[in-house]
């Protein structure tokens, strides 16, 4: 029987990071400048989409970026939004001072003995 159809449906949850050159390097970017801006003065950063499948979508691969991000882990928290539509989000970036803490000891694993 031919196949009539066939669609990929990226996963918006899971353990299972989206690969660093899969990750479009707009959002590499925008992600960046708000880590430095949140880094002098803390806040939120309100964004608004469409759809809230594309919030979904874009929230995986913030988090996928930042949890594998080369120079140095950072943790995404989204933060409960009021009064604002379901395609709305604000969101927090810190530092993630346990997963590069466990990087700079060689206790990650993408570290084996033949890179060390």
């Amino acid at each position: 029987m031919p196949r009539k159809t066939s669609t990929a449906i990226p996963d918006t949850t899971g353990p299972v990071r989206t690969p660093l050159d899969a990750i479009p390097d707009e959002l590499k970017a925008y992600l960046e400048d708000v880590y430095k801006r949140q880094a002098k003065t803390p806040g939120r950063e309100r964004v608004e989409y469409d759809t809230e499948d594309e919030l979904k979508a874009e929230f995986k691969l913030m988090a996928d970026y930042l949890a594998q991000r080369p120079e140095g882990a950072l943790r995404i928290r989204k933060s409960p939004t009021r009064d604002q539509a379901d395609n709305v989000m604000d969101f927090r970036i810190t530092a993630d001072l346990e997963a590069n803490g466990a990087r700079n000891a060689g206790n990650d694993r993408k570290q084996t003995a033949a890179n060390k």
